[in-house]
């Protein structure tokens, strides 16, 4: 069976647009506190290196005061404690986001694995010898669940990329928009060449299917005692 042809389209943008708004209502109705405080967490760490930048110019800036004046001033102590801050705060931030990221990860985990059981108790045992119906399985079993909580990890890194690509934005178009649209025009053609070329092994591995079924199948005889027991 040929890979699918990669393809870019309006229609695959919707569908992942859907599919991010019915992971977030779930994660949303569940686990509302984590996904809150992950939120908070990524727009921290994406702000923190800004500040640490913005502080380190000021304190450039106060140390070249301080040597023409010959005097320490209070805000260039109060700017080598926010340096500080701001140098410290993401390191803890980032075991706080571990942390929570984890806990989504393994509910996640936990309740699509449960769903996917329930789903395949529920469907007739015609069904389950069908071909087809099993490739899908096969797919699903080896990637539905992890595909769940990858896709909704990876949403609030796309939520702090995005973030800090905006901040990032605002402030070189403030210096100078012509830097902005000359690393705007660099930047959007390896993003599109990334979205309509990036899932094409992803469609190489899943027209595999019934080959790694059968893999999965011929291990499980030379692992599990009584079928080892009956190739003796």
């Amino acid at each position: 069976m040929p890979a699918e042809k990669p393809t870019f389209s309006l229609i695959l943008f919707k569908e992942l647009l859907r599919n991010t708004r019915r992971l977030a209502g779930i994660v949303w109705a569940d686990k509302k506190r984590v996904a809150v405080l992950l939120v908070i967490v990524f727009v921290v760490a994406s702000s923190a290196p800004f500040l640490r930048s913005g502080s380190r110019a000021l304190i450039i800036n106060e140390l070249i005061d301080s040597a023409q004046t010959r005097a320490v001033s209070a805000s260039l102590a109060f700017t080598i404690v926010f340096w500080i801050l701001a140098a410290f705060v993401p390191s803890v931030f980032s075991r706080v986001q571990t942390y929570l990221s984890r806990r989504l990860w393994l509910y996640l985990g936990e309740k699509f694995e449960l769903d996917l059981l329930s789903a395949k108790g529920a469907i007739d045992v015609v069904v389950h010898e069908n071909p087809k119906h099993n490739d899908l399985f096969t797919k699903v079993t080896e990637n539905g669940v992890f595909r769940v909580q990858n896709f909704v990890d990876r949403g609030f890194f796309l939520f702090q990329n995005v973030f800090e690509v905006v901040v990032a934005a605002v402030i070189i178009a403030a210096f100078d928009w012509r830097v902005f649209v000359l690393i705007f025009a660099g930047t959007v053609p390896e993003l599109i060449t990334e979205a309509k070329h990036g899932h094409r092994v992803w469609g190489i591995f899943n027209a595999r299917a019934e080959i790694r079924r059968k893999f999965w199948s011929f291990q499980r005889h030379f692992n599990w005692l009584p079928w080892l027991i009956e190739l003796k």
